[in-house]
């Protein structure tokens, strides 16, 4: 076999090995390329359509702005969207804060998602959150949203800073955001249980009528607000004390007593209940 020879062959394996790799790469290439085709992979939430209070609000950029200065509405995406599987269908969503600010001096924030559905983007409803809350982060749990999130007592005015952390579960049923049922629910007879345990029943030397109700804030936070009337007080005629309840291995607890509101005696100031003392 002369030397020519096998030089040639060699040129020719090289040859055919280069094309190989070659024709294997395209193929690679081709295949991730229809992978993420399939799996959307170019769906865009900051550049979606989603319902806010009943309108369709089209974000450019990740934001959009409706009407003239001074009634001017903007919506913006707030932070980053997450990514996970929304309605099982092994292709990744997106989920994202939005805040809507029409001028004054309220921010409201929203929860909404980005469905990827045959490789385009579906905006889905928004849920509130609620006026100037501090939002803090959303995780994805076996296609459940969990949004993490602080805001106020029911009765704190916009002055005071958010305090109460709030779990808010949302769920997408038929391309539609919802929030998931309760599993924990305080009833009216647990209630007044609890509040008699913490403070007892009238007694005929003290007041005539003892209440209580549960008062759910929802996201998981419960009151029992306890109600004393007809107090032997030549000053107050009622007063409702206000406890936050929780739910740990079973069983509902009570913590501290959180504020009072009065009734006061006639001629003695408010006969509506406030946090304003009686005369």
């Amino acid at each position: 076999m002369s030397k020519t020879f096998i030089v040639l062959l060699v040129v020719i394996i090289l040859v055919m090995g280069g094309y190989g790799v070659y024709y294997f790469t395209l193929l690679s290439q081709g295949s991730a390329l229809n992978n993420q085709t399939q799996q959307g992979a170019w769906t865009d939430p900051l550049n979606a359509t989603y319902i806010i209070e009943g309108k369709h609000v089209t974000l450019a950029n990740g934001q959009a702005e409706e009407g003239t200065i001074p009634n001017q509405q903007e919506t913006k995406v707030f932070g980053d969207p997450i990514k996970g599987d929304l309605n099982a269908d092994g292709v990744e969503d997106d989920v994202l804060f939005l805040t809507q600010n029409g001028g004054g001096s309220g921010t409201f924030y929203y929860v909404a998602a980005a469905l990827n559905i045959n490789g385009q983007t579906i905006g889905t409803n928004a849920i509130s959150l609620g006026d100037r809350v501090t939002v803090q982060d959303i995780r994805i749990e076996n296609e459940v949203i969990l949004v993490n999130y602080i805001d106020r007592h029911p009765w704190e005015s916009f002055a005071e800073q958010p305090s109460v952390n709030k779990t808010k579960r949302l769920i997408v049923e038929n391309e539609t955001l919802k929030e998931k049922p309760q599993e924990v629910i305080l009833s009216a007879t647990t209630a007044e249980s609890l509040a008699l345990q913490k403070w007892g029943d009238c007694t005929k030397n003290d007041c005539s009528k003892f209440s209580a109700e549960a008062i759910d804030a929802k996201d998981g936070i419960w009151y029992v607000a306890a109600t004393y009337d007809g107090l032997r007080d030549d000053s107050i005629k009622a007063e409702t004390r206000y406890v936050m309840a929780s739910y740990q291995d079973g069983s509902w607890s009570l913590g501290p007593e959180l504020i009072k509101t009065y009734q006061c005696q006639p001629g003695r100031g408010h006969d509506t209940f406030s946090r304003e003392p009686c005369l």
